[in-house]
């Protein structure tokens, strides 16, 4: 009996995370970094419910996290986030780790995040690893909201702003050079209906310290899909 009732509770619990959700999504925010559910475009994956998502790490708990990755030194921080050098257990593979804390009116930007880099394979952009949804999701009521889990490869030459304030001129050939990368990563985002709407060379970071380094753009957390004719997903 006891069984059953601890069961009849859960799913209890989970009813009440559901309705709280919908509510959320059904409200019209006009935050920066909000956007309605997109649409997906022909043949592109999508996942965007992190807390429906069967097939990878995002409904796990903290312990899921923790038994898989170590987290270590702080590399970077943001408006609502902070981004942490860290490692994963099963191989020692050295990764960035996003964690966020995200409120019922941004889960919608952030699972469109998540989406569209798990659908991206460019060299000259930074590429998906896993993501966590590691806390019970809170009440919109809850000022600090959820905390989140987004890992990607580790970048480790910083951002490319950094890199041209360093040196002591930049020549035609190495502005032309980023220039050719950065439009042949924009033409395959533009190809598959994303627009990043944030490029910056602040969003732009190097591979490694290295002066033939790669250029890889970063940070969706403004980007968009888009229909087929150009127009901004539902």
């Amino acid at each position: 009996m006891k069984a059953i009732k601890a069961e009849m509770e859960m799913e209890r619990n989970a009813a009440a995370v559901a309705e709280v959700y919908v509510e959320e999504s059904e409200e019209s925010d006009t935050d920066e970094h909000t956007t309605k559910p997109a649409h997906s475009v022909k043949a592109r994956p999508r996942i965007i419910d992190l807390q429906q998502d069967k097939t990878g790490g995002a409904i796990d708990m903290i312990s899921s996290f923790n038994q898989q990755y170590e987290v270590k030194n702080q590399i970077g921080k943001g408006g609502y986030s902070v981004v942490y050098e860290g490692q994963r257990k099963e191989d020692a593979k050295r990764v960035a780790i996003k964690e966020a804390w995200i409120k019922a009116k941004e889960k919608k930007a952030w699972s469109s995040e998540v989406a569209i880099l798990q659908t991206l394979d460019h060299p000259n952009i930074i590429k998906f690893i896993d993501h966590f949804e590691p806390e019970t999701w809170q009440r919109p009521n809850d000022r600090k909201g959820s905390k989140y889990y987004l890992v990607t490869e580790l970048l480790e030459g910083g951002e490319l702003f950094d890199r041209i304030v360093e040196k002591q001129f930049y020549t035609e050939k190495e502005a032309r050079d980023v220039i050719r990368v950065l439009l042949e990563a924009v033409g395959y985002l533009h190809e598959r209906g994303v627009a990043h709407r944030d490029l910056k060379p602040e969003n732009l970071l190097l591979t490694s310290n290295t002066e033939d380094a790669d250029i890889k753009i970063a940070d969706f957390g403004f980007a968009k899909e888009t229909t087929e004719d150009g127009r901004k997903a539902a």
